[in-house]
């Protein structure tokens, strides 16, 4: 692998992708918004949370150095209320996407889910992003007056090297214990009916009962299908409907976890290397009717879209989506989309050029491992080594920032 070759395609993204960004007029965001509480937990710590009903997926997440999502019961909240939290900041898909899309000079930012004064105050204070009051006028979210108690979810990030049940934690990542989400009731479906460059859905993983809302039907039926459904961890009492309900959409993002729910769900086994990765990419699609599907995974990220779309433009926003994310894992925040500067100071995932190169070989075209793009009768794979930041100052809302910049910016 000519690793300068891919350095200099990261280097010359950042001025494209910029202008790709400013070009825009438009973005829709919707639905889940919380309060993230976020603790880096000790082993002290697990003594302290065995009598959670999630403690032994939490520490099957620890062994694996995986990250997790779940739904947790008041007397697990009680529990975690208890920890000390080192910070807090906005949280959910919806309410990050919002900050981080606020960094470009893009006309109007719309998120569309329910709000009070505390979460409003933690969203960036740019002129461009609005939310919908309760007449569905679209308003600035500083003059949000609502004093109701807002969704607080505990991320719980655990660091590598620290010891559990004789093992020792291989990577950095974290587990989130969230609150059931709180659907909008205002059913401004107007909003779902303007025109938008872009439009990305996310937060049915916190429903309660596995029914998806008629509301939420008819919003995604507003928008003719041109949207992107951001995946976390689900229920698998949740999945079939929901599998049922992303047919609706363009475009699904998830990450390895995400996949092997799904393919299970789907009757399929679940994949472990790379080349079981990209053929499950291609299952999902095809059952799913997706003309794109994204994947982000540990040092490589992976995308299969349709033919009539540029590959080269895919691979330019998976190339900045690394490079900010790598920004925000050596952070703990972005300031500026400039921040892809800093990115560039990781170095390339040797754990990515290695699954690259094995995806070459298994396509039997050379040519992948030095551009990532492979071309085949139902359209294109683009995949890149990203870069990577060996000790993250925190891993919550990577994993965000990776998919809302590799959709928005192709």
């Amino acid at each position: 692998m000519n690793r300068e070759k891919w350095n200099t395609r990261y280097k010359k993204c950042i001025k494209t992708q910029y202008e790709h960004f400013s070009s825009l007029s438009s973005i829709l965001l919707a639905y889940n918004i919380n309060i993230d509480l976020i603790t880096h937990i000790t082993e002290k710590d697990l003594t302290f949370l065995e009598d959670t009903s999630f403690f032994t997926q939490l520490t099957e997440c620890m062994i694996a150095g995986k990250a997790k999502e779940v739904i947790i019961s008041d007397a697990d909240r009680q529990i975690l209320e208890s920890l000390h939290y080192d910070e807090k900041s906005i949280g959910g898909q919806a309410g990050i996407m919002a900050n981080l899309f606020s960094l470009f000079p893009i006309e109007e930012i719309v998120l569309y889910t329910p709000m009070c004064r505390e979460q409003a105050q933690m969203l960036s204070p740019t002129d461009a992003l609005v939310v919908p009051d309760a007449h569905c006028r679209l308003v600035d979210p500083h003059t949000i007056l609502s004093d109701i108690n807002p969704d607080y979810h505990f991320i719980l990030e655990f660091k590598k090297g620290m010891k559990i049940a004789g093992s020792t934690v291989p990577r950095d990542n974290r587990f989130i214990a969230s609150c059931p989400l709180s659907f909008p009731e205002n059913n401004c479906t107007s909003i779902f009916h303007r025109e938008y460059d872009h439009a990305i859905i996310s937060g049915f993983h916190l429903l309660e009962t596995p029914h998806v809302p008629d509301i939420a039907r008819n919003h995604i039926q507003a928008l003719q299908y041109r949207a992107h459904y951001e995946c976390a961890s689900t229920r698998s009492s949740l999945l079939p409907p929901l599998l049922d309900y992303f047919t609706n959409f363009d475009s699904l993002g998830v990450n390895e976890c995400e996949l092997n729910e799904i393919l299970t769900t789907l009757g399929e086994d679940p994949v472990e290397t790379v080349i079981d990765m990209y053929e499950g990419l291609k299952i999902v699609k095809k059952v799913l009717h997706l003309n794109r599907i994204h994947l982000h995974h540990l040092g490589l990220y992976l995308t299969l879209i349709d033919a009539q779309k540029d590959p080269e433009k895919t691979r330019h926003a998976l190339l900045y989506a690394a490079l900010m994310a790598a920004a925000r894992a050596q952070q703990g925040h972005l300031s500026s989309w400039e921040d892809a500067q800093s990115g560039l100071t990781a170095p390339l995932s040797p754990r990515g050029i290695s699954s690259l190169a094995h995806l070459s070989s298994y396509l039997d075209s050379p040519t992948v491992v030095e551009s990532g793009i492979h071309e085949d009768e139902q359209g294109y794979l683009v995949s890149i080594p990203a870069r990577v930041v060996d000790t993250p100052v925190r891993t919550v809302g990577l994993g965000d920032t990776i998919s809302g910049l590799a959709y928005v910016g192709q």
